[in-house]
């Protein structure tokens, strides 16, 4: 939707009626954020980050993590390390992949939606520091 006032509260509906069909500990909370995404039949799967990033056991199967949103300085790192990136500029000429224009996301959470998310997503906050921003200016 186009306009932040009419998506703010299907976003909200979305998010409480995802938490009500699939509640934490229940044996498919593994769909909660995660539907459609091609994980539906492996429960082990909970639609946090560090879901892709573990086996069945919680085991870490990787050996570097690098957060998007630090990409940029870890760039050389990856360069290095993988073949088909040595020589490859990190910026893309300044092309957005996702034109869309949306306002920041904390503006589509409120305090009960933000308590939703944290409970689900409390295994990606405490691994990765997370925090929940708030835009300042309210928009």
């Amino acid at each position: 939707l186009a306009s932040v006032d009419l998506a703010t509260p299907r976003f909200r509906a979305w998010i409480r009626d995802m938490a009500a069909a699939f509640p934490p500990g229940h044996p498919q909370q593994h769909l909660f954020g995660a539907r459609f995404h091609g994980n539906e039949r492996d429960a082990w799967y909970n639609a946090s980050q560090i879901s892709w990033m573990v086996d069945g056991r919680g085991a870490v199967l990787v050996d570097d993590i690098f957060k998007l949103e630090e990409l940029q300085q870890h760039w050389p790192t990856l360069q290095r390390r993988v073949c088909s990136l040595r020589g490859v500029p990190y910026a893309d000429g300044g092309l957005r992949k996702n034109p869309s224009t949306h306002a920041h996301y904390s503006r589509y959470y409120d305090d009960q939606t933000r308590r939703i998310v944290a409970q689900y997503m409390q295994a990606d906050i405490d691994r990765f520091g997370y925090t929940f921003e708030q835009q300042q200016g309210g928009g």
